[in-house]
């Protein structure tokens, strides 16, 4: 029989794989800010790189923060919680540093969630979520996640968005001029017309 350590939930190891190498580079660029999603950045226990991996997040009274346990304890990125005692957790565009990770059961967890938003984690046989505790007034470094959307956003989904940008409502294409280059751009953004304008 598996152990709770062993267990990796009904998704099991190639999903797991397919999120790290797949889904995950893509979710990490905007999860950050749109809810009920969070981005969970962390060090590596052995080599201490910092990664940003995207997930279900759910806010709790107090500031803290719930996070469904989908692949067990066993993956990476919760280990290197575990060891570091914390982590960084943006969710809505905000980061915040947290601590004291500790597990609770998914029938406390659910709960404490939108019924709603359940039956993912039920239908996947989530047993258990992780509590993080926050550290009021702990600086954020605020560069990381920004650093890797813009990235993204510059050579992988701007070309591809400049297609069509300036053809489908409510999105257009700023021009604009370097300010040290002299160059031209062209940049794709969301534009709402105000009333009166």
């Amino acid at each position: 029989p598996n152990t709770e350590r062993d267990h990796l939930m009904t998704l099991g190891k190639p999903m797991i794989l397919a999120n790290r190498y797949l889904f995950n580079p893509v979710y990490k660029n905007f999860t950050w800010f749109v809810a009920p999603f969070g981005t969970v950045v962390t060090r590596d226990r052995h080599t201490g790189k910092v990664y940003s991996v995207p997930m279900g997040v759910y806010p709790l009274d107090g500031d803290r923060v719930m996070i469904p346990m989908s692949y067990s304890r066993n993956v990476n990125w919760v280990t290197n919680v575990l060891a570091d005692g914390g982590a960084q957790v943006w969710y809505k565009g905000k980061g915040k540093q947290y601590q004291n990770p500790h597990f609770i059961s998914a029938k406390e967890a659910y709960d404490l969630m939108p019924v709603a938003l359940t039956g993912t984690y039920r239908a996947v046989d989530t047993t258990e979520f992780m509590v993080l505790d926050p550290i009021p007034g702990a600086p954020v470094d605020s560069a990381k996640p920004m650093k890797a959307v813009a990235k993204v956003n510059k050579s992988v989904v701007n070309p591809i968005q400049l297609r069509y940008a300036d053809k489908i409502k409510p999105m257009a294409v700023v021009t604009h001029v370097g300010r040290k280059s002299g160059n031209v751009y062209k940049t794709p953004v969301m534009a709402l017309v105000s009333k009166g304008s």
